[in-house]
């Protein structure tokens, strides 16, 4: 998808990963859990330059530069700050839309129109016509005055033209009105405009700036459907691109270390009226991409608390945001947890803070576990009640291939073992398990996602290697591994370009990638002596019979690559 220019700059700094850019500019060294470089910004004889690759910041010991990686390509290339985020976009693949200056106004008057709107919603609230909306919101649902103010809440009276003709005073046009999606044709006929919202609990919707962007609209009586109603989008408002309360939320996030994903407006608005004002939610879709991005953001621990309703189709969401957070493009594996109110029939926040009361749910919450092992234990008490050894087995293909979407192994391995203890398997079946699903879909990654020189890498004389799949990421590394051969300056080069012209999913490799083009054959081999880093690209090769010495001994290497049977 394409951005504005702000939309771009936002999903940039989702996206960020200082250590890697930095090291496509210069070397980096990593000196125990520190990354140093010489710095470019003075004449710097030894390593002064640090790399905060948790906070995404550099700072200079010795002249003091300092700054995050928009400033790092700023002062290094002598740029501005619009074409550091053009070269940042171009390295995350990011498409930036050209606003002309009448683009650029125009999304201004769409904030102008919905901060309008929002002022007239808040204000009928406190109104003759809102009484029964505010005694609504205070009474049944317990919110305090405060909460209200902080969250400006409001209300749509039952007039269908109120807005519209509140906008008409305030100079809008028709045209505009329309356009913006706040009134909508009247299905009645004539095509006269009327409000999107009527008779609802007004719930403003904003961005990481704090402008209003989008509504959503709870009836006042249960059965009225659809209970709740969400603005439709519009250009300043994209349901999967942002998070209710978010704005608020991040601060706080950051401050504490975690946050709490649920599913509702009000079970936000209650989270954080009782101190757990970390708490955001999703607008009315599945979880994407570009939210994951967002609450791995949120806070330096990446320390993300998943609650959904403990139905099918909550439990279903939950385990569609885990694999979408494996896919992520990201340095830092998150911590991922899972709230689990299921208890006496608790089902949301709101509902437990009433039953067990606050203090109990921060409990919970800071005891909250591993959201995989939440998942093996919630699929594992339902075993329970079945005798059907093959649903036993649907169930445990079911959690493995979720197993399987992790990329670091040794996690894997840790959840393997909680598999087979839950399940009453043993822990080589459950490993065989996830390991076939691995085998079966690298093959799809592979045609997917990996440019391979054919001619070059599998059909020359001199090597004929088949690509050692035990992770999803072997082939990244077994490709990264050819720049150690002693090959002709013919073949290095068709090697190196290989590699330049794959887009690698593991942003670790990726990293390492880009240090390994920028040094010689020479320096290539000398990084591999010295960096401990580096070590992790030859150790795919044990599980292969190759020898991390064979390939260290360049002699040897091509009668090591040999012992692998061809792939294709």
């Amino acid at each position: 998808m394409e951005f504005n220019f702000h939309q771009a700059v936002i999903e940039i700094k989702n996206r960020l990963d200082i250590l890697s850019i930095i090291g496509k500019y210069i070397n980096v060294v990593k000196k125990g859990n520190s990354y140093l470089a010489v710095c470019p910004f003075h004449a710097d004889k030894n390593p002064s330059l640090n790399i905060n690759s948790q906070k995404n910041i550099f700072k200079c010991f010795a002249c003091g530069a300092y700054g995050d990686a928009f400033k790092f390509i700023m002062d290094y290339k002598k740029i501005s700050f619009k074409d550091a985020v053009y070269e940042l976009a171009s390295i995350y693949n990011i498409k930036i839309r050209e606003s002309s200056s009448e683009e650029t106004e125009a999304f201004k008057k769409f904030y102008e129109i919905y901060d309008c709107a929002s002022k007239f919603y808040k204000k009928n609230l406190y109104e003759k016509i809102g009484e029964t909306a505010l005694s609504y919101l205070k009474n049944k649902r317990g919110l305090l005055e405060k909460t209200l103010q902080d969250f400006e809440l409001g209300y749509a009276p039952s007039n269908k033209i109120a807005l519209f003709n509140y906008l008409k005073e305030n100079n809008y046009s028709e045209e505009f009105i329309k356009e913006s999606g706040l009134c909508i044709e009247d299905l009645y006929g004539n095509n006269n405009l009327v409000d999107r919202f009527r008779e609802r609990i007004i719930i403003p919707i904003k961005d990481l700036q704090s402008r209003v962007i989008a509504f959503g609209g709870r009836t006042l009586q249960d059965d009225v459907t659809p209970k709740y109603l969400n603005s439709a989008e519009s250009p300043i408002y994209k349901k999967g691109e942002n998070l209710f309360a978010i704005d608020i939320a991040r601060i706080n996030a950051r401050n504490e270390q975690k946050v709490l994903l649920l599913e509702g407006y009000f079970d936000v608005i209650q989270a954080h009226q009782s101190g757990i004002n970390y708490a955001v939610a999703t607008l009315g879709t599945a979880l994407t991409e570009t939210q994951a991005n967002l609450l791995y953001s949120t806070n330096l621990k990446r320390n993300i608390i998943l609650c959904f309703d403990n139905d099918n189709a909550g439990m279903k969401a939950f385990e569609r945001s885990l694999r979408i957070f494996q896919n992520l493009k990201i340095s830092q594996r998150p911590e991922l947890k899972a709230l689990d109110l299921d208890e006496e029939n608790i089902k949301d926040i709101d509902e437990y803070i009433i039953k067990k009361g606050i203090e109990k749910l921060k409990e919970k919450i800071e005891k909250t576990p591993c959201a995989f092992e939440f998942l093996i234990n919630k699929e594992a008490k339902e075993l329970d009640l079945i005798t059907d050894n093959n649903l036993r087995i649907q169930k445990l293909e079911k959690i493995t291939e979720l197993i399987a979407t992790i990329k670091d192994s040794l996690y894997r391995e840790v959840l393997a073992e909680v598999c087979a203890r839950k399940f009453n398997f043993t822990k080589t079946s459950v490993l065989e398990k996830i390991k076939a699903y691995i085998d079966n879909t690298q093959n799809t990654i592979l045609n997917k996602n990996i440019i391979l020189n054919k001619d070059f890498i599998f059909k020359s004389k001199r090597i004929k290697a088949k690509i050692p799949i035990k992770s999803p990421d072997s082939i990244e590394k077994f490709l990264l591994s050819l720049l150690f051969l002693d090959v002709e300056n013919e073949e290095e080069q068709k090697i190196i370009e290989t590699i330049k012209n794959t887009e690698f999913n593991d942003s670790y490799l990726s990293h390492l990638k880009n240090k390994l083009l920028k040094a010689s054959k020479e320096e290539r081999m000398n990084i591999l002596k010295y960096e401990d880093e580096f070590s992790e690209i030859l150790n795919s090769f044990q599980d292969a019979d190759i020898k991390i010495e064979d390939l260290l001994e360049t002699k040897k290497a091509f009668k090591s690559l040999r012992k692998i049977k061809s792939f294709f």
